[in-house]
Order: C-alpha cells, then structure tokens, then sequence
C-alpha cells in the first residue's frame, strides 16, 4: 500500500492559518521568555520584581495586551476557520477569544484607570480593592493561586 505523497490541493485560506499559527508560536515563545525572566528576577532581586507586578505597573499592561492580542487572535482564526483547512472547530476558536478577552478587561479593571470612572457602590463594597472587576470580589473565591493556574492554563 503506497502512501499519497501529492501535495494537496491549497485551499482557500490556508494563508490564513499559516499566518496565525506563525503568530500564535511567537507569542507563546514570547510569553515563556517573559514568564521565564520574571522567574529569573523574582530570585535575584526581589524589590525589582515587586515593582515589576505592582498594580499599573509595565507587567501589567503587557499581561493585559497578551490577553488582548490572543483573544484577537482567536476570533480572527474563527473568522477564517475553515472545517477543510483547520481541525479546531470554530465554537472552540470564539470560546477562548471571549475567555481572552474577558481576562484582558479584567486585567485592566475594564479600563477604570484608563478612562477615570467610579467603581459602583455594589461593586466596591464587595470588591476587595474596591475596583470595577470580578477577580477581586469575595465571595467568588479567586486566589492568586487560583488566577496564576488560569493564566498558565491559558
């Protein structure tokens, strides 16, 4: 039995998903470089890596911009799936852009300090630092642990 050595057929879009996969291996590069430096600075000095992951700090913004730029990433893959020329299904694709871009806002507290707005009476006296987000409301139960094991999950 001889195995089909032809190249297939190039299907509409495969430019497409080259280019998002090419983007997609840069980022996770990218992300484990940064997540791997922090590491290295978290135990050589470790006031430098509180002032990196201190709240509006540069750390921040870039963890938010990651998140960002994935969830475009994955609504763009969505939008160009094709079921001949990607394996994902397309549900799939828009549930973790919608899950990227939800962690983005929240990252940025759905840009309170951007845009200088108030946090919402109900919010804020349920919010443990008082800001427009879900991550810090008590009773829901985030951790850092809990949302360090989602970011890597990610």
């Amino acid at each position: 039995m001889a195995l089909n050595t032809r190249p297939r057929e190039t299907l509409p879009g495969d430019e497409g998903d080259e280019a998002i996969a090419g983007l997609a291996t840069f980022g996770y590069v990218f992300f484990l470089l940064n997540v791997l430096a922090l590491v290295t600075v978290q135990n050589l000095d470790l006031d430098v890596y509180r002032e990196l992951i201190r709240e509006d700090a540069l750390l921040e913004d870039l963890t938010a911009f990651y998140f960002l730029a994935a969830g475009i990433l994955l609504f763009g893959a969505a939008w160009m799936q094709s079921m001949r020329t990607m394996r994902t299904p397309r549900a799939l694709l828009l549930i973790g852009s919608v899950v990227m871009l939800f962690v983005a806002g929240e990252e940025v507290s759905w840009g309170q300090r951007i845009f200088d707005y108030a946090t919402p009476d109900l919010v804020a006296r349920k919010n443990r630092q008082g800001e427009f987000n879900v991550h810090n409301i008590k009773e829901l139960g985030f951790s850092k642990l809990n949302l360090k094991a989602a970011v890597l999950w990610s």
